[in-house]
């Protein structure tokens, strides 16, 4: 294959929906697309022509996923065979995520006792010990455990998920915990702009050895609607809307002392979290970019919901109240998502 050389340029290129850096340090090679011998199964198609949905579906923009009979989501347990998944799983319209396993149980019970659904809350497929779905009703809690690498796992498959069964108009929550910065243990926080750790509404991932990136997008509407909500019904979660923050570590890259390594004096952390707070970051956790960047991609409205576990103005340290207490606390954004599913099922 023949190919042009060109000077590189040190930014952002758009590239297969996808913006590429194009890093100064070595050339961009670019092949000539007109002296490429193209196929039905090797072209890059346009998004309408890679496109598996419609207005009101899930995006895949994957053609090589049109022509699987059997498709396996080998890390939810579940294989789509014909039609099958969407007797299972197409009326499903609220996917309800977060870290772990015990919180999306205890979620799955909040929502059928809160939204009086008829029926058991349902696991699918207990022998998976990865990701864990609880379906009760419309709705599936599913917890996608610590970080983006584990997040992004349980986003395309619950995406592919969503698509075969024909899912239509869903809504997905990331239930989350974060630290805050000057926020009380307690608080919700709705997330308006989502940044990585150098503060770039982006999400970052290598595809083939470059750099791609992914704008870190926010429905402002549903973020706003989620605040009268919680304003009108729940008013003592003091309740704010600001900036998340999603690094790629819980100790020193969110500039804690009380890792296995640190390489910062506390002063140090301190200044850099007061020059967070001045920036407008309100909160910190490790996902948020990401979320909202591929729910974006797959065109399904998504927000952010946190509950502060610890003000890093006043420490390194998560709440460590009693269990219960934590657990009734680590609920709250469940409930507020719950108010807003009551609102659209009734």
């Amino acid at each position: 294959m023949s190919t042009n050389k060109v000077r590189s340029i040190p930014s952002y290129l758009p590239v297969g929906g996808y913006k590429v850096w194009n890093h100064p340090s070595n050339d961009l090679i670019i092949p000539k697309r007109t002296e490429i011998k193209r196929t039905i199964k090797d072209e890059p198609l346009t998004e309408e022509e890679t496109s598996i949905s419609n207005d009101h579906s899930v995006n895949l923009s994957n053609p090589y996923l049109r022509s699987l009979e059997v498709d396996r989501l080998p890390h939810l347990g579940i294989i789509k065979e014909g039609n099958n998944l969407e007797r299972k799983f197409g009326g499903i319209k609220f996917v309800c995520t977060g870290e772990s396993v015990k919180r999306m149980e205890r979620a799955a019970y909040l929502m059928k006792k809160q939204l009086n659904l008829d029926g058991p809350v349902e696991l699918i497929d207990s022998d998976r010990d990865r990701f864990s779905i609880y379906k009760i009703g419309p709705i599936l809690c599913v917890n996608h455990g610590i970080g983006v690498p584990s997040l992004t796992v349980l986003l395309n498959e619950i995406f592919k998920l969503l698509a075969y069964a024909k899912c239509e108009d869903v809504v997905i929550f990331r239930l989350g915990t974060c630290g805050s910065i000057g926020k009380p243990i307690g608080s919700i926080i709705l997330t308006n702009k989502a940044v990585d750790d150098r503060q770039r509404p982006i999400f970052e991932q290598v595809v083939l050895g470059r750099v791609v990136a992914l704008d870190a997008k926010i429905d402002h509407e549903l973020v706003q609607e989620l605040k009268m909500i919680g304003d009108s019904e729940l008013s003592d979660y003091n309740i704010s809307v600001g900036t998340t923050m999603a690094t790629n570590d819980f100790y020193e890259g969110q500039g804690r002392i009380t890792g296995a390594f640190c390489e910062h004096t506390s002063a140090e952390r301190n200044r850099h979290l007061l020059a967070l707070k001045k920036s407008g970051i309100i909160s910190i956790e490790m996902e948020a970019n990401a979320f909202h960047a591929l729910c974006s991609k797959a065109r399904i409205r998504a927000a952010t919901i946190d509950v502060v576990t610890s003000d890093r103005l006043q420490g390194d340290m998560i709440n460590d109240d009693t269990d219960n207490k934590c657990a009734m606390v680590e609920l709250r954004p469940a409930v507020l998502a719950a108010k807003y599913i009551q609102k659209y099922l009734h």
